[in-house]
């Protein structure tokens, strides 16, 4: 997976009512976080989360949304491919 400019491709993986274009971006998010040559900007971050939370046909409650932030978000904004690579973000108290 390249830089992507929309969420679209993590909505796709977040909504398996369509499932071969979720299938598709479980494969393209996979092979982009096992390969770590593969980014996301913040806006997408951003965008994603947003979007996953107020769509209804999404199940994305807030510990569903961290737990994908911590898993799939943050490893592609965070990762081998980002300028932000040695930030890390720490959670609130």
């Amino acid at each position: 997976m390249r830089r992507s400019s929309t969420p679209n491709v993590f909505l796709y993986h977040l909504d398996d009512s369509d499932l071969r274009k979720h299938d598709i971006a479980a494969r393209l998010i996979r092979e982009a976080i096992d390969t770590g040559n593969a980014c996301t900007s913040y806006q997408v971050v951003q965008e994603c989360l947003s979007a996953g939370l107020r769509k209804a046909h999404i199940p994305l409650d807030a510990e569903r949304a961290r737990d994908y932030l911590d898993t799939v978000l943050v490893p592609l904004w965070f990762g081998k491919g980002s300028r932000f690579a040695l930030i890390r973000l720490q959670a609130p108290d």
